[in-house]
């Protein structure tokens, strides 16, 4: 049975109102020492985007000065540092195309290239740095004892092992030149202002790409607890080795230096009342208008995010229809098997179990008929996939014994956008512009 929702719609047009074009313009007002970005005592202004949504960030600023600026103050070149096929250059923004999720020579040379802006940025100018998921593995300045080597492997097994995004950022940031603030040592201009697409569950907007504008002081002892967690033994090792060294001391000493003489704010240009708020009106616009949101975005392991959601879709069922439970942020997920998939069609495949075949939100036949499950990763890619996350209903699942094998052996290999792209109900992976942390959406139609 078919509900009256129609989820690729509904994807459209969520990425469609979060881009930078559209986004941005509500948020952002330069000009006079009353608006939001002050830029009354300035020559310039220098933009500078980094991640995956960097070049339409940095166009969409470029816009803004131009139109409440006009011609009155310097706006030289640009630079977008982005994830391969996720940009493309202008006469206004020089772009540099980089690995993600796994740093790689590429990222170096694009952390060199960086930081040489940066430097180059003169101190009577405004060094304005868009910052967006990815921007860690896209631009990188390993830190000895550590080099590119150490850092992918480290990575990698931070991906594999499901590791939480504050854990996996103080371990990056303790190998990095540029991450925690260490971009502020090369900074030119005297005021920089970082303007943050949040794809993290988190209200500490330093977490977007390490922070390569902020400085955190980090606790020795709680980042060698984070390596030895979540490390192989011979990588926890590089870490004990780093943290003894005199030398971490000294370059402390000279981040806390660099962060007391830059002005320096951070600005959030999106969050999770951002995005849910856009859904919101999507799911309004295709008729359902009783919306229940969780309020803060899940920072969480699948199976007790799952749980949560299942809580509050007990509750869901009891109220008007048709409804839908909105839920942002990250769930994280252990690789268990060489497939293609993501957070978000694990999800969709993890909940889909727990509500159709083990009932475990407690739903009558004719509610679970109605019911629609959806995870959408709004940067446009999902994992190590080629979708972008999926979304399911109770007939797609099917409950035969064959059905229920298939679902869960796509669980147990990671092979769960593999399983989505041949029931079509994959939403088709693509460079979305924005990148506003994973969206999960459930329907219960009437």
């Amino acid at each position: 049975m078919t509900i009256g929702f129609q989820p690729t719609e509904f994807a459209r047009a969520v990425l469609e109102a979060l881009q930078p074009a559209r986004l941005f313009p509500a948020r952002l007002r330069f000009g006079g020492a009353d608006s939001i970005v002050p830029v009354h005592d300035v020559r310039g202004v220098t933009v500078i985007g980094l991640g995956k949504a960097a070049q339409p960030q940095v166009a969409a600023t470029r816009a803004l000065l131009r139109e409440s600026l006009g011609e009155a103050i310097e706006l030289p070149r640009s630079l977008a540092i982005t994830k391969r096929g996720h940009g493309t250059a202008s006469p206004a923004c020089a772009l540099l195309e980089a690995s993600h999720p796994l740093c790689d020579e590429s990222s170096l040379a694009a952390g060199a290239a960086l930081r040489a802006r940066v430097a180059a940025t003169p101190a009577d100018h405004l060094l304005v740095l868009c910052l967006s998921g990815g921007g860690s593995a896209l631009a990188v300045a390993p830190r000895a004892p550590f080099d590119l080597h150490v850092k992918r492997a480290v990575n990698a097994a931070l991906l594999e092992g499901g590791a939480d995004i504050a854990t996996t950022n103080r371990l990056r940031q303790e190998m990095s030149a540029i991450k925690n603030g260490g971009l502020l040592l090369d900074v030119g201009a005297r005021r920089v202002l970082t303007l943050v697409t949040v794809d993290v569950p988190s209200e500490d907007l330093a977490l977007v790409a390490s922070g390569p504008s902020t400085w955190r002081e980090r606790e020795a002892g709680a980042i060698a607890s984070d390596a030895h967690r979540c490390l192989p033994p011979p990588l926890a090792a590089r870490f004990d080795q780093a943290l003894a060294s005199p030398s971490r001391e000294f370059w402390q000493a000279r981040l806390r230096e660099a962060a007391a003489r830059t002005e320096h704010h951070l600005h959030a240009v999106g969050d999770w009342e951002t995005l849910s708020s856009v859904a919101r009106d999507a799911l309004r616009a295709q008729g359902i208008h009783h919306v229940e949101v969780m309020t803060r975005p899940l920072d969480a392991s699948l199976e007790s995010g799952t749980a949560s959601i299942l809580e509050r879709i007990e509750r869901l069922a009891r109220g008007p229809r048709p409804a839908a439970l909105l839920s942002g942020g990250e769930l994280t997920v252990e690789v268990s098997g060489s497939g293609r998939g993501g957070r978000n069609s694990a999800f969709v495949l993890h909940l889909a179990r727990a509500l159709f075949h083990e009932r475990r939100g407690a739903l009558d036949d004719a509610t679970l008929d109605r019911a629609l499950v959806l995870s959408l990763a709004t940067d446009g890619g999902d994992g190590n996939s080629d979708a972008a996350g999926g979304h399911v209903t109770r007939a797609v699942v099917g409950d035969s014994r064959e059905a229920r094998e298939a679902l869960v052996s796509a669980l147990a290999r990671s092979d769960t956008a593999t399983w989505l792209a041949q029931r079509r109900c994959a939403f088709p992976s693509t460079p979305s512009g924005t990148n506003l942390m994973d969206l999960r959406v459930v329907v219960l139609w009437s």
